[in-house]
């Protein structure tokens, strides 16, 4: 095999083995038989293989999908002592969000390695239809960033609202006093390669806030917004993030956080989402609820 199989996609060729029916699997994975298809269609595209055959009375597995479905109950039973047929829940959680985020949420639960060794952290899409289709078939549990279009299947909630501040290394030359928009055209800037939602309720302050930021002194563009935070940390380089997000920043790393001036301020809302049929899965509400805890008490 030219690479690894996830774990999700494992879950649904022994869910399949075992069910010979794609609807059954639907059925009891709580997915759409689109989203077993999906899953089946990446599976074949790793294994080279058609997998399993249509027959008369169901899919009739080969030997590849024989031997994978057995290797997702071996490795269940050496992770977690028992495999609970195609029902069993004991998977890990996959996150979907920005590196800065990961690398954040990583520190925040690692004191806690009960949860830590549940979490599976997934590089972001860039598209969100992507995104959509991630969460619509259970590749990601939890995807976390901006608000998402509205979908039956998946549930949206907002994970924190807040204003923005200038990340900027500690004794920053330029930064000494009031940031004021000089300062903001005098300094460089790292601009991030995806697009950032802040937002706000006037159209002038918006196109203001929009002019500024094309004004800017663009030193680096950069798709991995860990990365960003890293290059203001160690050079001149200054960049906007969310409050939240810079404050938590100013106790990981070597930085401060600045308020900019007026013309700058900005709102930006960050949501969870994740599938209705995990909505009831204790582990995810457990995340869910440490997650809105954390940012509620800062």
């Amino acid at each position: 095999m030219k690479n690894r199989i996830d774990m999700k996609v494992l879950r649904v060729i022994h869910a399949l083995v075992n069910s010979g029916s794609v609807s059954k699997t639907a059925e009891l994975l709580d997915v759409s038989p689109g989203a077993i298809s999906y899953m089946l269609k990446k599976a074949r595209k790793v294994t080279d293989s058609s997998l399993f055959l249509r027959t008369g009375t169901g899919m009739m597995p080969n030997h590849i999908a024989i031997d994978l479905s057995q290797r997702y109950e071996s490795i269940c039973k050496e992770l977690y002592g028992k495999v609970d047929g195609p029902l069993e829940s004991n998977h890990q959680i996959s996150i979907c969000t920005y590196s800065v985020f990961e690398f954040l949420l990583s520190t925040m639960f690692s004191e806690n390695s009960d949860i830590t060794n549940q979490l599976h952290f997934i590089s972001p899409e860039l598209c969100e239809n992507n995104r959509l289709i991630r969460l619509r078939n259970k590749e990601v549990d939890i995807d976390i960033g901006t608000r998402l279009p509205g979908d039956r299947s998946i549930v949206q909630t907002l994970l924190f609202t807040g204003g923005i501040k200038v990340l900027a290394r500690k004794n920053h030359p330029l930064l000494k006093g009031h940031f004021s928009i000089d300062k903001w055209l005098q300094c460089r800037h790292v601009r991030w390669s995806r697009r950032m939602d802040f937002v706000c309720d006037d159209f002038s302050h918006a196109n203001r806030f929009y002019e500024l930021m094309n004004q800017r002194k663009i030193s680096v563009v950069s798709s991995d917004s860990l990365n960003m935070a890293l290059l203001c940390a160690f050079s001149d380089d200054v960049m906007l993030m969310p409050t939240i997000v810079a404050n938590l920043l100013t106790k990981k790393l070597p930085v401060e956080a600045h308020t900019p001036p007026p013309e700058l301020e900005m709102q930006f809302d960050c949501y969870l989402h994740y599938h209705h049929s995990l909505a009831q899965e204790n582990r995810i509400r457990e995340i869910v609820n440490i997650l809105q805890n954390y940012v509620t008490d800062l």
